[in-house]
């Protein structure tokens, strides 16, 4: 993903308090994360990227990381739902309950995982 996010938002850096903020160019939702804050965060894809249009950024060692969800695969589903949007995958939120999760990686490949939303 690297500097390819900037094409889509801005990252701040907060050292002192420990987390970034990452707030989007075209006025959704701002997401604020941190180390205590969940595995997963989500960036739109790429223009015309038809395999998704949130890709996943992961941290190493995570519990996502864990089940086989990588930084670049792209979020699907939740619980079944079709993700076509950052709206509806907010709508959906509901911390500190598990999920089912449907990932696709960028070779295509499907991966469902159960993870508890922390964010």
């Amino acid at each position: 993903v690297g500097s390819a996010v900037l094409k889509h938002a801005s990252l701040i850096i907060d050292a002192p308090k420990k987390q970034f903020v990452f707030m989007p160019h075209n006025g959704q939702d701002i997401t604020v994360g941190n180390s205590e804050t969940g595995s997963a965060s989500f960036i739109p894809s790429e223009a015309g990227d038809t395999l998704g249009v949130l890709k996943a950024v992961i941290r190493k060692g995570s519990i996502a990381y864990k089940k086989g969800i990588r930084t670049g695969d792209y979020l699907i589903e939740v619980n079944g739902i079709s993700i076509k949007d950052i709206c509806t995958y907010m709508l959906m939120e509901r911390k500190d309950e598990e999920a089912l999760f449907k990932f696709r990686s960028p070779k295509g490949i499907d991966k469902i995982v159960r993870l508890k939303r922390t964010n």
